[in-house]
C-alpha cells in the first residue's frame, strides 16, 4: 500500500513539475516570439529609416545638380548675351548678300545662314606698358594694345576659334579727350584704341567697339587686358613654354637661333612675344606669328596641367589680380567655369586663324589693310550656322 501510495505521490510530484516545466516553455515561448517581433520591427524601421535617408540623399544631390546647373546656365548666359544685336555686311560692289533681321539671318552666294546665339566672344589684349593704369589723367597716353585676339567659343559644337588681329589693322576708333568726352572717330590703327581710355575699363571697352566695328557689329561680350611685362611670370607659373624658333627679327638673346627648341623661362618669354624689327614694314606679321605659336604652346601646356591641379586657373587670375596686371569684366567664378569647360577640347593649330589682309606703307606708319570679303566669309563661318534647305 506503500508502495502505492508513495508511486501516487511521485507521480502528482512529477506531473507537477512537468506543468511548472511545460509552463516555463510556453514562457520561455512568448518571450522569444516577442524578441522575434521586436527585431523584426527595428529591422522595418532601420529599412524605414534607410530609405527615408536614401531619398534625402537623392534629393540633395538632385538640388546640388540643379543648382550648379543653374549656376553654368547663368553664367553662359552671361556670357552669351546679346541684345539688340544688329549686324552689316561689307558694301562691296557685285558682292551677293542680303541681311535679314538685323542681319541676324544672312542669304550670302545663294547659302542662308543664321546668327549663332549660343556663342560667346572674349578679346584677348596684351597691352605694351610697364604696368597698369590708375585711370587719373591717361587719356591717350594709356599704352597700345600690341597683341590681340578675339576667342569665339561655340558651346553648340563645342568648337573654339582664335582670331589674330594686326594691331595694325585700319579701323574707326573712338577718340577722347582729356575729360572723356568723345571729339572725333577716325580710321587709324587698332591698338590706339587702348590708348583713348583710362588705362583700365573704358580703354578695354574702346577696342572691344572697334574690333566690334571691324567685324561689322559682332557683338563682343567680354576682354580681358594683361600687361605684357606680366608674361614671364605667367610664362614660369607654368614652368615655362618650349616653341621652335620661327625668327630671331629684333630678338637680342643668343640662344634665339631660327629652328633650335629653346624653353622659354622668365624674360624670354615676353621678348618672344613682344620684340620685333621696327625697321622692317611687315615686322609685326614676323611678331604675330611667334605669339600665335606662344600661346598655342601655352595653351596646351595650361591645360595638361590643370587637369592635374584644378586650382590652377585661380592661380593664375588671382596672382594677375594681385599683381594689378590684368583688366577684365570676367570674374573669378565665370573664369573657373571657363576653364572646367576648356578641359574638353583639343586645343590645335587648326583653331587660329588670322585676320586676312595686307600690310601697307601710310603716311607715317605700316598699315594692314584687312580683306573685308575674305573677313567676312570668316565672320559666317565662325559665328553663324548654315541653315539648310
Amino acid at each position: 500500500m506503500m508502495d502505492q501510495a508513495q508511486q501516487k505521490q511521485n507521480k502528482k510530484k512529477n506531473d507537477s513539475l512537468g506543468e511548472q516545466e511545460n509552463e516555463q516553455t510556453r514562457e520561455n515561448t512568448v518571450q522569444e516570439s516577442s524578441t522575434r517581433r521586436k527585431r523584426k520591427r527595428r529591422r522595418k524601421i532601420r529599412r524605414i529609416i534607410l530609405i527615408i535617408l536614401a531619398v534625402i540623399l537623392v534629393l540633395l544631390l538632385a538640388l546640388a545638380a540643379a543648382v550648379l546647373l543653374m549656376a553654368n546656365q547663368g553664367r553662359k548666359a552671361v556670357l552669351t548675351n546679346k541684345e539688340d544685336v544688329v549686324i552689316s555686311a561689307p558694301e562691296i560692289n557685285d558682292m551677293d548678300v542680303v541681311l535679314e533681321d538685323n542681319g541676324q539671318t544672312v542669304v550670302y552666294n545663294g547659302e542662308t545662314y543664321r546668327y549663332n546665339e549660343n556663342v560667346t566672344s572674349i578679346l584677348f589684349m596684351g597691352v605694351d606698358r610697364e604696368e597698369m593704369n590708375d585711370g587719373e589723367d591717361v587719356i591717350g597716353n594709356s599704352g597700345q594694345a600690341d597683341c590681340i585676339f578675339l576667342l569665339v567659343w561655340n558651346f553648340d559644337s563645342g568648337d573654339i576659334s582664335l582670331l589674330s588681329i594686326s594691331r595694325e589693322a585700319m579701323v574707326d576708333v573712338n577718340n577722347y579727350d582729356v575729360d572723356g568726352n568723345l571729339y572725333s572717330v577716325e580710321h587709324q590703327q587698332l591698338c590706339l584704341a587702348y590708348a583713348y581710355g583710362d588705362g583700365q575699363e573704358s580703354s578695354c571697352e574702346n577696342v572691344v567697339t572697334s574690333v566690334s566695328r571691324l567685324f561689322y557689329g559682332i557683338p563682343i561680350q567680354s576682354y580681358v587686358a594683361i600687361n605684357l611685362s606680366a608674361i614671364g611670370e605667367l610664362n614660369d607659373a607654368i614652368g615655362g613654354v618650349e616653341v621652335t624658333v620661327l625668327d630671331d627679327s629684333g630678338l637680342e638673346y643668343t640662344s634665339f637661333v631660327p629652328g633650335t627648341t629653346v624653353l622659354l623661362t622668365g624674360d624670354q618669354a615676353e621678348q618672344y612675344v613682344r620684340s620685333r624689327d621696327v625697321e622692317k614694314l611687315d615686322s609685326n606679321s614676323a611678331r604675330m606669328a611667334r605669339q600665335k605659336q606662344y600661346i598655342l604652346a601655352y595653351i596646351q601646356k595650361a591645360l595638361q596641367m590643370t587637369r592635374e591641379d584644378l586650382t590652377l586657373p585661380i592661380t593664375l587670375y588671382q596672382m594677375l589680380s594681385q599683381d594689378n596686371n590684368m583688366v577684365t569684366n570676367i570674374d573669378l567664378s565665370r573664369a573657373t567655369y571657363l576653364a572646367s569647360q576648356l578641359l574638353n577640347v583639343n586645343f590645335s593649330e587648326e583653331n587660329m586663324m588670322n585676320v586676312p589682309g595686307e600690310v601697307v606703307m601710310g603716311d607715317e606708319y605700316a598699315e594692314y589693310i584687312v580683306d573685308d570679303q575674305a573677313l567676312y566669309e570668316m565672320i559666317l563661318d565662325v559665328f553663324y550656322t548654315k541653315v539648310d534647305g
